[in-house]
């Protein structure tokens, strides 16, 4: 049988496992909860790069229709939106295309102004 103080040593080792379980169980918890709100980041971004997909898809089809019914797609493409780099386009995008137009235009009448006076 086990003497008194060899029963409280007892029950100081497994109060102290019960607090430890208890820290460990609290981070799984805040592990478990972190995994999902990133899961759920995820499932948002995955969503936004389907709609994304179709949207291209969709423009695609739309330049495809004017194309076919004539419209210089090639050599718009080709004078205006060739040279463009494509990290200049922002998620936002139909109201900054305006600015961003009148912004290229000005670049690019700057730029002929340069070139004649090489010239």
């Amino acid at each position: 049988m086990a003497t008194p103080q060899e029963r409280l040593k007892v029950d100081l080792l497994f109060d102290g496992n019960c607090s430890e379980l208890e820290k460990q169980s609290d981070e799984h918890r805040k592990v478990f909860q972190e995994n999902e709100e990133l899961q759920a980041a995820i499932d948002e971004l995955n969503e936004d790069m389907a709609y994304g997909k179709q949207r291209e898809n969709k423009l695609m089809f739309f330049l495809y229709i004017l194309k076919q019914m004539g419209y210089p797609i090639s050599e718009v493409f080709e004078r205006e939106i060739k040279d463009v780099p494509t990290s200049r386009f922002s998620k936002n995008f139909d109201d900054e295309y305006k600015v961003m137009h009148a912004q290229l235009w000005k670049e690019r009448k700057e730029a002929k102004k340069e070139a004649k006076l090489v010239s």
